[in-house]
């Protein structure tokens, strides 16, 4: 086995540095932890457009029997272009529905609102999860303006007890992540 030092790879057009394999293949194996400055794009693959920015935000909110539009969690991002998509996940630490219950999510920005979501509680004795929640998102943001994101819940129906949240574990976290992509 050869070895090779050397400071930098370029390549015969000498526009940019680089490495190239043959097409059989190859692959590259780096022994600790890789830095991607620039782009991450492919011609062979549908990666699609490039991350722009995520934001993350773990939150200990809990809401209990929203009878109206209530805020659970949010993120706050500020756009770097304003041709921008978002993506959404949310996972509350929990989601309670006592029986015969149902409650509705949705996003919200600005006056704007985004993809509902419904849980129902069929069993009398209600049900729990740990649901994850998905949204794309295409609209008009002004780059450089912070938007906040906010993940709202309301009771629809029947009288059981609705919770997002731990109110009795810190350690409880939900979570909620933000990213913004080339359209």
């Amino acid at each position: 086995m050869s070895t090779l030092k050397t400071g930098a790879l370029r390549g015969t057009s000498g526009t940019a540095d680089s490495i190239q394999l043959h097409a059989s293949n190859q692959s590259v194996t780096f022994p600790g932890a890789v830095t991607i400055t620039g782009a991450l794009t492919s011609s062979t693959t549908a990666l699609g457009g490039k991350i722009r920015k995520i934001v993350v935000n773990e939150t200990n909110d809990y809401l209990t029997n929203p009878t109206d539009w209530s805020n659970f969690m949010s993120a706050t991002i500020t756009p770097t272009a304003s041709d921008s998509k978002f993506v959404l996940f949310a996972q509350p630490s929990q989601l309670t529905v006592e029986g015969g219950s149902e409650t509705q999510i949705r996003i919200k920005i600005g006056d704007e609102i985004f993809g509902y979501r419904e849980h129902r509680a069929y069993q009398s004795t209600g049900e729990r999860w740990s649901p994850t929640w998905f949204w794309v998102m295409e609209g008009s943001y002004s780059a450089g303006t912070a938007y906040t994101f906010y993940i709202q819940a309301k009771r629809t129906g029947g009288s059981g007890t609705v919770e997002m949240g731990n109110s009795s574990n810190a350690d409880w976290k939900s979570s909620i992540m933000l990213i913004e992509l080339e359209a």
